[in-house]
């Protein structure tokens, strides 16, 4: 993801995220995830890992660069809620793309 994704927050979109698994046989999972959800936590994993020393200790430079991740424990430390499942929560969500949102209109 990029730098522009910190600021996309439309109740009106959302991101599929999907995971092709390890292996071809695997499962394909998607996640529905609102863009205000995906604007914090990659606004703020960034803004972590920027804060904190490179693994020689070095300062590290911004870039346009974002990650979303399944698991942020290694970026926030044990005490996140963004540790692994936090995306099980949108694990096949569709239904919230039918809940009226504020600026939607439905007939």
């Amino acid at each position: 993801m990029g730098k522009k994704h910190e600021d996309i927050q439309n109740p009106r979109m959302f991101y599929c995220f999907v995971d092709l698994g390890k292996s071809p046989s695997d499962m394909q999972k998607v996640y529905v995830v609102p863009s205000s959800i995906v604007a914090k936590v990659v606004r703020e994993s960034h803004l972590s890992w920027l804060n904190a020393p490179g693994s020689h200790g070095h300062v590290r430079k911004d870039s346009g660069f974002r990650r979303l991740l399944p698991d942020y424990t290694k970026v926030f430390g044990d005490q996140t809620i963004y540790c692994q499942g936090w995306l099980d929560s949108y694990h096949e969500d569709w239904k919230q793309l039918a809940k009226p949102r504020l600026g939607m209109e439905f007939p």
